[in-house]
């Protein structure tokens, strides 16, 4: 209550009221301590996966680059087949979970 506390109880009153934070402060502490700690290992397979993600997007990239630089094919061409493979599980979500080989 704080300061109707103090001027109804005076010293008691305010006792009082450290005794209220100190209860609140162990309860704090106490849920602090149930968290899981940060970096646990949710946090540094995320982690893990963000840098496996970039390199494999780095290497993507430049194998883009070296197929148009080279004329092997054009940046529409591998839109199209971007594309065409997206749909191939009837559904154009950007995901594909099919085989990295054409089927013969």
């Amino acid at each position: 209550m704080g300061w109707l506390r103090y001027l109804f109880l005076g010293d008691l009153g305010q006792q009082l009221d450290l005794s209220d934070q100190s209860a609140e402060i162990a309860s704090l502490r106490q849920q602090l301590n149930s968290m899981p700690a940060a970096g646990g290992p949710d946090e540094k397979r995320i982690e893990t996966l963000q840098r496996e993600n970039d390199e494999l997007k780095l290497y993507l990239a430049a194998v883009f680059r070296l197929l148009i630089t080279k004329g092997v094919a054009t940046a529409e061409e591998i839109r199209d087949l971007v594309s065409a493979l997206d749909r191939e599980d009837g559904d154009q979500d950007k995901k594909y979970g099919g085989g990295m080989m054409p089927k013969i």
